[in-house]
């Protein structure tokens, strides 16, 4: 196991916990915004993708 700085450690640990809680709630936002009737194509515009590669990754959260 490489050993690292304590602080730099830390650093990387921070940056994976953001990470998983903006995919948390980006999922929790294209839940939302189905529920209010927002298109798959909508839904895509807001977030930078294509309406089909929102619907593919997001349908299970909906």
């Amino acid at each position: 196991m490489i050993s690292l700085r304590p602080d730099i450690w830390m650093t990387v640990k921070l940056a994976v916990w953001r990470r998983d809680t903006a995919k948390k709630e980006l999922a929790e936002a294209v839940r939302a915004a189905r529920e209010q009737n927002l298109s798959w194509r909508e839904v895509g515009e807001a977030i930078g993708t294509s309406g089909e590669a929102a619907r593919q990754r997001y349908s299970a959260a909906t």
